[in-house]
């Protein structure tokens, strides 16, 4: 079996062959890339040592779980000086290193992530075909990079109590986009001013 538009695969990938059972799809996927780039020195290297299989989760099909099962090769280092001498070849087009789910997969978990709670989450994602604990969605959505700064064109600036008629604090917010950027933990103008 060649490609699929069910399951595409990154380029020098192909589909082996597919069990499927009542509640999950099991898909074997082999690599044919003719050779893997040393992740220490970076040298390409088509001398294989040896292959393993490597199970991945990706995004459900048809209300079923998707399970990959990766053929993946390991390869001799050909430089002498390099301290790895046996190193796996990398598929980051379909799964990052030491990852037990797909690219396509950690995307979907973490927008189900930024739409609602982790404990809400975790028993939605079942019926959805997918699996995952709180505290593990958590750490995606915290892996997750900022967005990049901006300059700020409209500054809004007010102050807040903490504490009514005791501590107050402000408040400084992006008016453009509506997004607070940072509170002070007092309403003096030294406090505001850089």
């Amino acid at each position: 079996m060649e490609r699929s538009p069910f399951l595409p695969l990154p380029e020098g990938m192909v589909i082996g062959q597919v069990e499927i059972a009542e509640a999950q799809l099991t898909v074997e996927v082999i690599s044919t890339q003719p050779c893997a780039r040393c992740p220490s020195c970076g040298s390409p290297s088509d001398h294989v040592h040896c292959q393993y299989q490597r199970t991945v989760h990706d995004v459900p099909c048809g209300g079923r779980r998707v399970v990959l099962r990766l053929c993946v090769r390991k390869f001799f280092c050909r430089v002498p000086t390099c301290h790895r001498k046996v190193f796996a070849e990398r598929l980051p087009d379909l799964v990052q290193p030491w990852a037990r789910v797909s690219n396509r997969l950690l995307e979907e978990l973490k927008a189900l992530g930024l739409a609602a709670s982790a404990q809400v989450n975790e028993r939605l994602a079942p019926r959805l075909g997918m699996k995952v604990k709180a505290p593990t969605l958590l750490r995606y959505i915290r892996a997750i990079p900022p967005p990049a700064d901006t300059s700020v064109r409209v500054l809004g600036i007010d102050d807040f109590a903490m504490k009514r008629g005791d501590c107050y604090g402000t408040i400084l917010v992006n008016i453009e986009k509506s997004k607070p950027l940072n509170l002070l933990p007092d309403r003096t103008a030294e406090a505001v001013l850089p």
